[in-house]
């Protein structure tokens, strides 16, 4: 039979020695927590013996102490990298008959996400435009051969995207982007960027339904706090200042 020690009110409670310790552990950080001191903490869980409280003492600050590390823990954790363009916002405009001139546009800001941001009727009658998290794609659905100017082509400017990069012709492409000269900036390539632009020229180009534009575009990863860390530091810190409050001599 378990034996029992009396409590100050003269019922009985299990000794410390014949309770199990997880459960007095527990118990122990239960009362620390909703406000009783550490020594009454003790006390309300059946300890009277000053030996068995000092043990659980010892076990309490080693519990707080391992909260102290699991929030430390969150601080110093890995992050996510957001590497790619889902995510920010992207505006668009149709430049024609050159890089300055609005033919289209602008549109936008509009999420980039996993659908088609700019559908056919939107920047333009025969095509849709659509970014993904590393391309940049224009699908023609017409038959036809689009003005030749000096720029016939889109501006794309991103908002809370990670720094472009590079940009480079997907190998999949059947349309190619056409080489432009003028202001502000000249392209042999057919296309031009920066951190936070891209820009295509499409002048020229004969084309049909279905065929594709497909540019790759490479970022800097921007590094995005996990969202568990986050909470589990939003809600540690204030358990820590009360925690140390409860350890700090008066």
């Amino acid at each position: 039979m378990l034996s029992a020690a009396p409590n100050e009110a003269g019922g009985c409670i299990l000794s410390c020695a014949a309770r199990p310790k997880w459960k007095i552990l527990v118990k122990s950080v239960c009362w620390f927590i909703v406000g009783a001191d550490l020594e009454k903490s003790i006390q309300e869980i059946g300890c009277p013996n000053p030996t068995d409280r000092e043990g659980n003492k010892m076990r309490l600050k080693s519990a707080l102490m391992g909260i102290a590390v699991t929030l430390a823990f969150a601080v110093f954790s890995p992050t996510i990298a957001r590497a790619d363009l889902l995510g920010s916002d992207v505006t668009g405009v149709l430049l024609s008959p050159d890089e300055t001139t609005f033919s289209s546009g602008p549109i936008g800001p509009v999420p980039v996400t996993s659908g088609v941001e700019f559908p056919v009727g939107t920047l333009a009658l025969d095509g849709s435009l659509d970014v993904s998290g590393a391309q940049i794609i224009w699908t023609a659905t017409l038959p036809e051969t689009y003005h030749a100017s000096a720029f016939n082509g889109f501006n794309l400017m991103f908002t809370g995207a990670p720094a472009i990069t590079n940009v480079t012709l997907d190998p999949a492409s059947t349309i190619l982007p056409v080489a432009f000269v003028g202001f502000p900036v000249s392209s042999s390539s057919g296309f031009s960027f920066n951190a936070n632009n891209v820009l295509f020229n499409l002048a020229g180009d004969s084309v049909i339904a279905g065929q594709q534009l497909i540019l790759d575009v490479e970022t800097i990863p921007s590094a995005v706090p996990e969202p568990a860390s986050v909470v589990l530091l939003g809600t540690g810190l204030p358990g820590v200042a009360f925690l140390r409050r409860k350890f700090m001599p008066r």
